[in-house]
């Protein structure tokens, strides 16, 4: 054929005469020589700006192997025969009892409940890991809160963000009450704790138990009060005359604390507030107004004080 290269014949293409003769290839130029594309069962087209289309070239016949020749059944095969039914009843295959491969075997300290279950309870605890924050969040609070959720996997976690901490606190508390959950674990945005924290916060089942730390000041001073029997005024407990072991106290920070959802219902909203003097001084925080209401609901509120619990900022506190 003269003057007619052999390509590939996809159809005709929008806007132009020719198809490209492969996907990522390119149309031979009019100036090329003739092309002849191996695929034969591609018809075949001229060159640019002649659009006649060739139709395609007869296939080269291949020889097929003989067919296999079958013959049909007979009644002396026994393919012919129906199965006769019968009312003698099947009995069930008796398999033997094998043991589970060693491999496949749950470990031991895995086939039980989780750590997170209390030893008087035997239902599991439900908690709410709360972080109440105003737009930032430290690093190394975020990587406590998550060696939280990996120890204990069935707990979950919501931020809170605003710029009114109280505000922040309480949406939280109507956050877990939706939840269900029996526990809500307060953590303000600047502490560093170990994860078993909650754990041991968890085996003292009390109404509330926070794990002490100081307030970012030197010297350092835990953010723990007592109320004096005589007059009733508060006053801040210092590490001159600190316990070794938990004990019961009138008021707690918020940055590590537990509470068990219960508390909720036995005290009225707003559960976190402040309370000012007639001079316009803040009085109360609104941690402390929350311990305050718990206590006025007979309920206790209790303090860990050997946690490694920090309160971060230009120092460890």
């Amino acid at each position: 054929m003269n003057g007619v290269r052999e390509v590939s014949q996809f159809g005709p293409t929008v806007g132009r005469g020719l198809c490209k003769p492969e996907i990522g290839g390119s149309t031979p130029s009019t100036g090329s020589k003739d092309i002849r594309i191996i695929n034969k069962n591609m018809g075949l087209y001229k060159k640019i700006g002649e659009v006649n289309v060739i139709s395609n070239p007869q296939e080269e016949q291949v020889e097929m192997p003989p067919a296999i020749a079958r013959t049909k059944p007979t009644k002396e095969d026994g393919l012919l025969d129906k199965p006769t039914k019968t009312n003698k009843p099947v009995e069930p295959v008796k398999s033997e009892k094998k043991e589970m491969p060693e491999s496949m075997q749950v470990p031991e300290e895995l086939d039980r409940l989780p750590e997170y279950v209390l030893d008087g309870d035997k239902s599991v605890n439900k908690i709410l890991i709360g972080t109440t924050c105003y737009r930032t969040i430290l690093v190394r609070t975020v990587q406590a809160i998550i060696d939280t959720l990996k120890k204990y996997p069935e707990t979950e976690h919501a931020f809170q963000n605003g710029v009114f901490v109280h505000e922040n606190a309480n949406n939280l508390v109507e956050l877990a009450k939706g939840k269900k959950a029996s526990h809500i674990f307060f953590v303000e945005h600047d502490m560093a704790f170990e994860p078993d924290t909650l754990q041991k916060l968890l085996d003292l089942d009390k109404d509330v138990v926070a794990a002490s730390y100081s307030g970012r000041k030197l010297p350092r001073e835990p953010l723990v009060y007592q109320q004096n029997p005589d007059n009733k005024e508060l006053y801040r407990m210092n590490y001159d005359i600190w316990p070794d072991k938990p004990f019961k106290c009138y008021g707690v920070p918020t940055g590590c604390t537990l509470v068990k959802m219960g508390v909720f219902e036995k005290i009225k909203k707003p559960y976190f507030f402040f309370e000012y003097t007639e001079e316009g001084k803040m009085k109360m925080s609104q941690d402390i107004y929350f311990s305050k209401k718990v206590n006025e609901a007979g309920l206790e509120v209790w303090c860990h004080p050997t946690l490694n619990v920090i309160h971060c900022g230009d120092f460890d506190y």
